[in-house]
């Protein structure tokens, strides 16, 4: 406070422009107080309110500069984490048509050219008797690039069929790839997949390309190759290509942090290991080694840790091609609601536990289940209930599982949140 502002205090002024103050220094500081109290007596308890006052306003300015300084702290790392130079962008392209299952217009199938790459497939027709009254089809997806470079290509190939009613339609076959492409005009085949015109009971079908393509830079200068130490390995890598993966080592190679030594930039978190972080680089480099259920959940972390959101991508598209492994899907479910946020496998399982049956097999009746914290657990509720009406139209319905050998009625209680059960 201002000695202005201390006189006006004592004189009996206002709090015009005084920060707040205890209401104890106050009564001590103005002349309400006992008009018989000594002189004396009445400075000491004014000096002691003003000393008060004092030790309050110093404990504040220290309270200031501790927040100034952390405040500054967090300004310099969100600039030193911001990239000095955009990152290589990762575009999704989707491509749909669709196709009657009828002789004139079967082989139609045009032709989809973005970022270099041409999208198309490729479908033989056969009849199986004169009259061509049972037709059959193969379609093959055919990815070829158009272009010089390398490319980096996450492609899903995915067939519906129009549902019965019409207006929708229904998957019945998908297919994921993670291509590398270095040659003009070379070309990857996917899997043939047999389409009975019988088995299609709708009389159109739709074929979509799901596309992520990312140009790879793979020259590397002796001003570009940097080294990382982790556990005592070094690892020599390109500054610019894994800066284009990571927003952690774009800013770390060009900071000058004093733990940076002769051109070495060590990795000290004890929880990551030589052997990880290598995996991790051979995953991210251009001969992309693939995501396994081996290294998937390690992957996840690194993308987390060094701000690697390519990375997660591709682990997320690996995660929903159920049909390319067999995780559990309530580990899943767990990994991407309480570790990682990922929303692409989060989205995915709640759009396949439209299915009330799937969802109590592979989520309400599993381990991961109970580590659920209550805000998911209070979502998932919602989606079991929600999917159960839709499908049943009834508010309780059976479940069968391995930690009962009786049949079960559920009910949703909403207060506590939780699940209820009676046995019969």
């Amino acid at each position: 406070l201002s000695q202005f502002q201390m006189a006006n205090l004592m004189d009996g002024g206002d709090m015009m422009g005084i920060p707040e103050v205890d209401d104890e220094i106050i009564e001590l500081l103005s002349d309400d107080g006992d008009l018989d109290e000594p002189r004396q007596a009445k400075r000491r308890r004014i000096d002691d309110g003003y000393s008060k006052m004092l030790e309050k306003i110093r404990k504040l300015e220290q309270t200031v500069q501790e927040v100034t300084a952390e405040r500054d702290f967090f300004a310099s790392r969100a600039e030193a984490l911001e990239p000095k130079e955009p990152l290589t962008p990762m575009l999704t392209h989707q491509f749909d048509f669709d196709m009657m299952m009828s002789k004139p217009n079967f082989k139609t199938c045009p032709v989809y050219t973005v970022d270099g790459v041409e999208f198309r497939v490729d479908i033989v027709k056969f009849w199986k008797n004169a009259i061509g009254e049972i037709e059959n089809g193969f379609i093959t997806p055919v990815i070829t690039q158009v272009e010089d470079g390398a490319k980096f290509v996450l492609s899903m190939f995915t067939i519906f069929q129009e549902n019965r009613s019409g207006g929708r339609f229904d998957e019945i076959f998908t297919e994921t790839k993670q291509l590398v492409m270095n040659d003009k005009y070379g070309e990857v085949r996917g899997t043939r997949k047999e389409i009975y015109h019988k088995s299609i009971v709708a009389s159109k079908i739709r074929i979509r390309f799901t596309a992520v393509i990312r140009q790879i830079d793979q020259s590397v200068s002796s001003d570009d190759e940097k080294i990382i130490v982790v556990q005592e390995k070094e690892f020599r890598v390109s500054a610019g290509y894994l800066s284009a993966w990571s927003r952690y080592f774009n800013a770390y190679f060009k900071s000058d942090m004093s733990e940076k030594k002769d051109g070495k930039y060590p990795i000290k978190d004890p929880e990551i290991t030589a052997e990880a972080f290598e995996e991790m680089l051979l995953v991210i480099s251009p001969n992309l080694k693939p995501v396994t259920k081996k290294n998937y959940e390690n992957l996840l972390f690194f993308a987390r840790r060094f701000e690697m959101p390519h990375l997660q991508q591709r682990v997320e598209s690996f995660l929903v091609d159920y049909s390319a492994h067999d995780i559990c899907k309530g580990h899943l479910f767990f990994l991407a609601m309480e570790e990682f946020n990922l929303k692409l496998v989060e989205n995915s399982l709640l759009h396949r536990w439209r299915n009330v049956s799937a969802m109590q097999s592979e989520i309400m009746n599993v381990s991961s289940y109970a580590k659920l914290s209550a805000a998911t657990k209070h979502l998932t509720h919602q989606h079991y209930f929600n999917a159960a009406k839709s499908t049943e139209g009834a508010d309780t319905h059976h479940f069968c599982g391995p930690h009962s050998s009786k049949s079960r009625k559920f009910r949703y209680d909403d207060s506590d949140d939780d699940l209820h059960s009676d046995d019969y």
